[in-house]
């Protein structure tokens, strides 16, 4: 079995970045009254992904500051 090649996570931020600008987008051709019916609804679904990719980004990106200021507090050996 041929190994797959592991992608790399990339910028944490650029990806943020990247995922609310596609958000924005999709918030327009949803709010266009000009949208045809078929791809407001593909909008939609989209938006819906979107944000809860989004939600879990930004979780994951506080509770890596929290472990990093842990990590930080042990190194110092302070509790």
């Amino acid at each position: 079995m041929p190994s797959r090649k592991r992608r790399s996570a990339g910028d944490f931020g650029a990806c943020k970045r990247m995922l609310w600008s596609g958000i924005l987008e999709a918030v327009k051709l949803v709010e266009d009254p000009d949208t045809p019916a078929e791809r407001r609804l593909k909008a939609i679904s989209c938006l819906s992904t979107a944000n809860g990719v989004h939600g879990h980004l930004l979780s994951n990106g506080e509770i890596e500051q929290r472990l990093a200021a842990v990590e930080a507090t042990l190194a110092q050996g302070s509790p």
